[in-house]
């Protein structure tokens, strides 16, 4: 019996993949554990392995070809077998609609739903179109409702469409579960996706019509006369006050050109979600302490003259997780809606990278069991890996504790934002030399600005001094960490 290969879910935040390579071509047999094509997201690369055994009977989805999580890419079967008997994929997979329910369900606002732990984003979707929060899984910990969440839930819904109608579909914003097919069963083409679009024709300002799309307004459903402006929509999501576009300050309506607007790439789009959500629901306080490198200087040449290739970052994570053992609360996460802290047995240390438009996380698994070698080992492993485009979902998740370091730019002071769910991040500047008084004496030392940005919520100001004390204490003494 043919069967519909669909878009594997590759992480919790992922709603599409494209199709980067085919390594199969139609006709050709496929074995269960056949590596069958390439799927690319905005932070990964992952090469899909058959689960069934057959012929690869038709491709759907072509090279660089987008879909949504679930969403059919290819057919296996029976060689002399007709691909017409096979049903059409959902277009959300049984993960989604496992954690998110069969489909959305409209609902009134309820104490239940204004008690939800969500994003400004997602309330602002979930908002416009009539669903309940408290119905969407969110995820992380603790959980939260991100727009990635609230969209997938609206879309759990099988939809009929073809390939070039969801396409058409994905590039014009349009929501498929608001379009009519034609058919028996009914299906969407594309002419169905283009009289719908002439239908409900709108006219925005380019900066308007991106807001809606990512806001989840529905332009048409305004009833506006005339254009349609950014604060339109602004107001309609509940974002500003109820103020009209004509009172709109000029500054604002300036920027309205297609010039000035310059679209984000998916990873921008998490990047921003992801750290407006952590300074608006994470009570943020930033400590810093100044850290003598005198001797972690003179422990990374000697162990270099060993032999061993270590940086600072690597000795840094060590003490960061002696540290984090010995003060619990710095490595948990908080969770709001059961008003509780998730204590973590195990310290996954996180570094942030910087790739090509953005920032990945990866994370070194229970550095507290690990020695000097293997950690500088899995880190560097990491980095490639990051910069390569080649992280998997495991890399970037179970972090419980994060390090920047951006002393290699000659940075001498910032100050990190918290990467949620976790508790704290760790920011290391520059290590430069500097007039310090040592024993009544002026003397000059490699020092080093470390800055802590620790939850409020789990963390007092006296144990998040007391973090940075202890670590100060085993970067200045290293020797320590061998006791």
């Amino acid at each position: 019996m043919a069967t519909s290969i669909t878009m594997p879910k590759l992480g919790l935040t992922m709603t599409e993949g494209t199709i980067s390579k085919w390594l199969k071509k139609e006709g050709d047999s496929v074995a269960a554990g056949d590596s069958l094509f390439v799927v690319s997201t905005d932070k990964l690369t992952y090469e899909y392995r058959a689960e069934v055994t057959g012929t690869l009977l038709k491709i759907v989805v072509p090279e660089e070809g987008t879909v949504a999580v679930g969403g059919e890419v290819g057919i296996v079967g029976e060689a002399d077998e007709s691909v017409e008997a096979v049903p059409a994929a959902k277009v959300v997979s049984v993960e989604i609609s496992k954690a998110s329910g069969t489909g959305p369900v409209v609902a009134s606002p309820s104490l239940k739903e204004s008690s939800v732990n969500a994003s400004p984003k997602a309330r602002a979707f979930a908002k416009a179109r009539g669903i309940d929060l408290s119905l969407i899984a969110g995820h992380g910990e603790p959980p939260m409702v991100h727009l990635a969440d609230a969209r997938a839930y609206a879309d759990a819904r099988i939809v009929n469409a073809t390939p070039k109608a969801r396409s058409l579909a994905r590039e014009r914003k349009v929501d498929l579960s608001a379009v009519a097919g034609h058919g028996e069963p009914p299906m969407i083409h594309v002419a169905d996706v283009e009289a719908w679009l002439a239908a409900n024709k709108v006219k925005s300002s380019p900066l308007a019509a991106k807001m809606a799309a990512e806001l989840g307004v529905d332009m048409a459903g305004l009833g506006l006369d005339r254009r349609v402006m950014s604060g339109d929509v602004m107001k309609a999501a509940g974002i500003v006050p109820a103020t009209s576009a004509a009172e709109a300050p000029e500054a604002v309506k300036t920027c309205e050109n297609e010039a000035d607007v310059k679209p984000m790439t998916k990873m921008r789009q998490i990047i921003s979600e992801r750290m407006t959500e952590s300074v608006t629901a994470i009570p943020a306080v930033n400590y810093q302490t100044d850290v003598d490198c005198t001797a972690l200087k003179a422990m990374r040449n000697a162990l270099k003259n060993g032999g061993a290739k270590l940086s600072f970052n690597d000795i840094i994570m060590k003490a960061c997780a002696r540290v984090l053992m010995e003060m619990p609360m710095c490595n948990c996460s908080t969770d709001m809606e059961r008003k509780c802290y998730v204590m973590h047995g195990f310290v996954n240390i996180g570094l942030a990278v910087a790739v090509d438009g953005g920032l990945v996380v990866p994370n070194v698994k229970n550095v507290q069991t690990k020695g000097l070698a293997e950690i500088s080992g899995e880190s560097a492993a990491l980095v490639e890996k990051a910069r390569s485009g080649s992280l998997m979902p495991d890399d970037m998740s179970g972090g419980t504790f994060t390090i920047s370091s951006l002393g290699m730019f000659g940075i001498k002071h910032f100050t990190p934002i918290i990467n949620p769910p976790e508790s704290c991040i760790l920011g290391v500047t520059m290590i430069e030399d500097r007039a310090v008084v040592r024993d009544g004496q002026i003397a000059i030392r490699p020092m080093s600005t470390f800055c802590l940005t620790a939850d409020h919520r789990s963390v007092d100001g006296a144990d998040a001094a007391k973090f940075l004390q202890r670590l100060k204490e085993l970067l200045e003494n290293p020797y320590l960490m061998l006791l």
